[in-house]
């Protein structure tokens, strides 16, 4: 089991060190992913191959690190993460049209500027290494509960590589797939965490979003996966979201929260709705108009009607049936 950080004392850490957050480590995972982005292009490797890779590597790397008791907080963990990632895909739109010649100054320059990064971050952490006679006294893992807590960011680590790193090959295949494996993982990494504190609500939100997918067969323009009449896209993230909203309307300390967390529920519906059809191009079969002319939500009335009323509906027999 790998070990991480019981936990930083600063959210940004400006100097060498672990912020809980980010920290110059931070920036470094940024510049290595904007050089791998630079040469996708001079070596004209597929964007998808390479950003799979580029995720795989840098969870090797977390892995690698927590395996050598270079610890850190499982937040600090992934935001290195998305760094990669998104300094790769940064590198490669940016540098996309330009001149090989200087597409080879730039990735020479950006290694440079890894060194450089690198170098002095490996100098600070060895200062500091020497200063600990036993690095394994610096974070002891003692109690049941620190215990526990390591082990849920373990769940969180290895469930984020298993969400993330198959991405960028379901992309190719439909964008709705790669929404549909991360939000799958997500309910399996939530149950093994949590177990009976999300159990039922899990099952509530399966069966409300069972009764929509069983009410209305869901074809979609593009690949469908579909168990027997079920289409797995609506079942999985209508379960899915349902139990994020659960589990912010727990945590929402405010006051009239069935109001506030219904009026937020529909805001991001509309966003979620928006984005999905303008943006990733996902569309119900047949000409079906949209919700009030609005341009979002396409469907029959059944269909609008769900959408508009599930997530309140949802706290509301939720809390009736008392679920925690």
């Amino acid at each position: 089991m790998l070990n991480f950080e019981r936990k930083a004392k600063e959210n940004i850490k400006l100097t060498w060190g672990h912020g809980k957050y980010a920290d110059p480590w931070t920036l470094l995972h940024g510049t290595v992913g904007i050089s791998a982005g630079i040469a996708t292009i001079i070596l004209h490797i597929p964007l998808w191959q390479a950003l799979t890779a580029t995720i795989f590597v840098a969870f090797l790397y977390e892995a690698w690190e927590a395996v050598q008791k270079i610890v850190e907080d499982i937040q600090n963990v992934l935001f290195d993460i998305v760094a990669v990632a998104f300094g790769m895909l940064g590198g490669f739109f940016l540098f996309f049209n330009f001149h090989p010649k200087t597409l080879l100054v730039f990735l020479l320059a950006s290694l440079l500027l890894n060194f450089i990064l690198l170098f002095k971050g490996w100098h600070a952490y060895l200062k500091k290494r020497l200063q600990v006679k036993m690095l394994k006294h610096l974070y002891p893992i003692q109690t049941a509960r620190e215990r526990k807590n390591n082990l849920r960011d373990n769940v969180i680590f290895f469930g984020s590589a298993l969400a993330t790193v198959p991405v960028p090959l379901l992309f190719q295949f439909d964008p709705k797939m790669p929404l549909i494996w991360v939000a799958f993982v997500f309910l399996l990494c939530a149950y093994t965490i949590y177990k009976e504190k999300v159990g039922q609500e899990m099952v509530v939100a399966f069966f409300f979003a069972l009764w929509i997918t069983s009410y209305h067969i869901y074809i979609y323009e593009g690949q469908n996966v579909t168990f027997g009449n079920l289409n797995l896209f609506p079942l999985i993230l209508w379960t899915t979201g349902l139990v994020l909203l659960r589990e912010l309307y727990e945590r929402y300390a405010g006051r009239h929260k069935l109001l506030f967390l219904s009026l937020l529920y529909l805001f991001v519906l509309f966003l979620i709705e928006y984005i999905g059809y303008y943006v990733l191009g996902i569309h119900l079969q047949g000409n079906y108009p949209s919700l009030f002319g609005l341009g979002i939500i396409h469907g029959p009335l059944s269909i609008q009607l769900f959408y508009l009323f599930a997530g309140p509906v949802y706290l509301t027999l939720t809390d009736y049936l008392n679920v925690k």
